[in-house]
């Protein structure tokens, strides 16, 4: 029972502790010695009626610490003035801006006849607070100054009690009760009004920072100078009229206060209920030293002016389970109500805080920068808060957006609320339909006006019919290119794709998107002549391609391997496919007319027929001797038609491209898949036989003639090779190839005895004689120089 009620007793000393300041109760005061505290002992009774815990100390006291494990020893510091020039090493304007820095609050009292000091001065000039030069002035008036105390010196000054600082903001220090207040602003004084006494003070001037506010000004006729000028006239003046500030006040962005009353004498007994003349008056006046300086000591020390957020809230305006309070996101143009709560503390309990007349509690919702700003109007009031409301549409912009407060006037602690949410756009399920919009009907009418009219222009001009392909050939000369309708065109996506299964096989089972290596096909791919006149050709288009870009045949040319227009058109027809129709077309009146049409067009039968057919269609054009120009890496060379054909047919790679292994024409021919092949010149086996019986003649007559005589056998052979040399040259065609055939006999008799060795020997370079004999005699017409291929 005996704990429980200390634990009572102790819980409602700490609410008492509590509710005594916003800011704390914890009160240092510093004297230059103990014992004048006597002199004030007033104004340090009310604050300690007032719950504050003082504790006294002297500047160079050695106990004196304003932290303490890095916090704060003490909530508010009230300094009076001293005579030295230093506060000690405990009061430095280090630790007095630290102080300042961590949220406490520091009432300064100056005198004008003793000198600030210089820590003071540096504490000052940090806030943007001037005084003196040297550190001390003394403010005079002499229209306005208490005729019983200041007969001669002018330096108690009468004023009256402060009013608002601007029309709009919180009047916090003027006193209500003493009747008529005259014009503050111009600091002149009524004459029925109670006056607040000034006496001995100095006077400061204010910076541009936004911070400071001053509590009190001079009168208009006041000002300061330095009291050890002891000239009659004054000649520098540091200040005059309302220039000077004789109470200044700042509050810091973290809602700290520090206050400079330029009096310390105001605060003493002596002048607090103290009775003044006026000059031009009998009648005494009482004055307001006390409740101005409860009022400005109440600020300072955070027990009025101090504004608190209760709640903040933001929902929708909707009805549901899914109006919830403080989402983290919203949607675009959705209807929204933001409200906050605020309450002020006024001496010992919070009041429900009124914005002053005049002035504006905005609501901003910004992204960078705001998109509304808005009057936040009192919706709801109790004892203790009021609730301000307002209620908009979120802009139509999707992103991340805040709800900002930011409450900040002079006298009032600072008001700092932001909310973070996200704006989303509309959800495919949450756009208004088009039929609904009324805006949009014109163009839904226009929609389907040009839908019905394309399909009313197809039904009228669509041919149902299919032409004959008979009457659709000869119409440009070649058979199958009469219009683009009916030609084939390649489908690139998928003929391209790696894997190769768009494509259909080959007749002879490739698949044509793979008869060329990868390698080869990303060149063709990437070449500028691909890019720029293999796009959207079609069978016809092949053929202007020809005969415009192809003047060699070849894969890949240069150091770069470059494809050629060649091997770029036969990747095309890969594409294309086209069929035998076409290809007849290419090789036969195309091919008569454009060598290169015809050579790119067995370069194509070679790469995707059967074997069967490659040699049935390849073989006739052994007898085209037309010339070529093949370019490959080494540069450019000569060639023709015949031999490329022949390479087709015999070699395994042509113009950077690896053929299909193809079986020999023997096995064809045993399969009966062709038919034996019947050269131009004739049967191979009888000219064989025919220049077997001729060689037979020759060796008889040779044998005769060497057994004629020793001495002979020269002379002999020298006929012997005139006669066959008259023999060769008077032959033609087949008769000179015989006659050579003869002298390699007869040479071949000289080193050789064997009959049979002889016998396979001669009939090999008949077979190569009798070939090249063959090749060059095609190509006499021509008139071309060819090197000699029989020996």
């Amino acid at each position: 029972m005996r704990s429980l009620v200390s634990f009572l007793v102790l819980l409602l000393v700490a609410a008492v502790q509590a509710i005594s300041s916003s800011g704390g109760n914890r009160l240092l005061v510093i004297l230059e010695d103990v014992a004048e505290k006597e002199g004030y002992s007033k104004f340090l009774g009310d604050l300690e009626g007032r719950g504050f815990d003082i504790a006294y100390e002297t500047p160079k006291s050695e106990s004196l610490r304003l932290f303490h494990l890095g916090e704060r020893s003490y909530d508010h510091v009230l300094l009076f003035p001293t005579k030295s020039k230093g506060l000690g090493p405990n009061l430095t304007p280090n630790i007095l801006l630290d102080f300042v820095n961590a949220e406490g609050n520091i009432l300064l009292a100056l005198s004008g006849s003793k000198p600030v000091p210089s820590s003071l001065i540096s504490v000052l000039l940090e806030f943007d607070i001037n005084l003196p030069t040297d550190r001390q002035g003394l403010v005079v008036d002499h229209f306005n100054y208490d005729t019983a105390s200041a007969s001669e010196k002018h330096d108690v000054l009468l004023l009256p009690t402060p009013g608002p600082l601007r029309s709009g903001f919180k009047d916090l220090f003027s006193h209500h009760d003493s009747g008529e207040q005259g014009e503050r602003g111009r600091g002149e004084v009524p004459s029925t009004a109670a006056v607040i006494a000034f006496p001995n003070g100095i006077g400061q001037t204010l910076g541009q920072g936004a911070l400071l506010s001053p509590i009190l000004r001079a009168p208009s006729t006041s000002y300061s100078y330095n009291p050890k000028d002891d000239s009659e006239t004054v000649d520098d003046l540091f200040a005059s009229g309302s220039q000077l500030s004789l109470v200044s006040a700042l509050q810091a962005r973290n809602s700290a206060r520090f206050t400079v009353v330029g009096s310390a004498d105001m605060l003493s007994d002596k002048w607090f209920d103290a009775k003044v003349n006026k000059v031009g008056e009998k009648d005494s006046v009482k004055t307001l030293n006390r409740d101005f300086a409860k009022a400005v000591s109440g600020w300072t020390f955070q027990e009025i002016g101090v504004l608190r957020v209760n709640w903040v809230e933001h929902h929708l305006n909707e009805q549901g389970s899914g109006n919830a309070s403080n989402p983290k996101i919203y949607r675009i143009k959705n209807d929204v109500t933001y409200s906050i709560s605020l309450s002020e503390y006024s001496w010992d309990k919070y009041i429900p805080f009124t914005v002053p007349e005049g002035d504006e509690l905005q609501l901003e919702f910004s992204m960078l920068s705001p998109f509304y700003r808005l009057k936040l109007s009192p919706s709801i009031s109790s004892e203790d808060s009021t609730t301000y409301t307002v209620s908009f549409k979120l802009p139509d912009q999707h992103g991340i957006f805040n709800f900002l407060v930011n409450y900040k006037r002079p006298f009032l602690s600072n008001v700092f609320e932001k909310r973070t949410v996200s704006v989303r756009h509309f959800a495919h399920d949450e756009w208004p339909r088009s039929f609904v919009i009324s805006g949009a009907w014109p163009w839904i009418a226009g929609i389907g006006a040009t839908v019905t009219g394309w399909l009313g222009f197809y039904i009228l001009t669509i041919d149902f019919e299919i032409a004959d392909d008979n009457n659709i050939k000869g119409r440009h000369g070649f058979g199958m290119w009469g219009s683009y309708n009916d030609t084939h065109r390649a489908d690139e996506r998928r003929f391209l794709d790696e894997r190769g299964s768009g494509a259909s096989l080959a007749p002879n089972g490739l698949n044509p998107a793979t008869i060329m290596e990868k390698a080869v096909r990303e060149r063709i791919v990437d070449s500028y002549f691909w890019k720029e006149q293999c796009f959207g050709v079609n069978e016809a288009d092949i053929v202007d391609r020809v005969v415009s870009h192809v003047s060699f045949i070849g894969g890949t040319y240069g150091d770069s391997q470059k494809p050629s227009p060649f091997l770029c058109l036969a990747f095309k027809l890969l594409q294309l496919a086209p069929d035998d129709d076409v290809l007849e077309a290419y090789l036969q009146y195309g091919g008569e007319k454009f060598k290169y049409l015809r050579a790119l067009a067995c370069f194509y039968v070679r790469l995707t027929r059967k074997a069967e057919n490659v040699f049935t269609v390849l073989e006739p054009f052994l007898e085209d001797r037309r010339k070529l120009r093949r370019r490959g890496r080494q540069g450019a060379q000569l060639t023709f038609v015949d031999e490329f054909v022949d390479q087709l047919l015999t070699k395994d790679r042509v113009c950077a491209t690896s053929l299909w292994q193809m079986p020999k024409r023997e096995i064809l021919e045993d399969l009966d898949l062709l038919e034996p092949r019947v050269s131009p010149l004739g049967d191979i086996e009888d000219l064989l036989a025919e220049e077997d019986e001729e060689m037979g003649d020759v060796d008889a007559e040779g044998v005769v003639n060497g057994g004629g005589g020793g001495g002979g056998g020269d002379g002999s052979a020298d006929e012997e090779e005139g006669e066959i040399g008259d023999d060769r040259r008077g032959r033609s065609g087949s008769s000179g190839t015989i006659s050579e055939l003869q002298r390699l006999s007869s040479q071949y008799d000289e080193y050789h005895d064997s009959h049979t060795t002889c016998a396979v020997q001669l009939q090999s370079h008949c077979t190569q004689s009798i070939t090249a004999y063959a090749i060059g005699l095609c190509r006499s017409h021509e008139d071309l120089e060819k090197p000699d291929t029989t020996k």
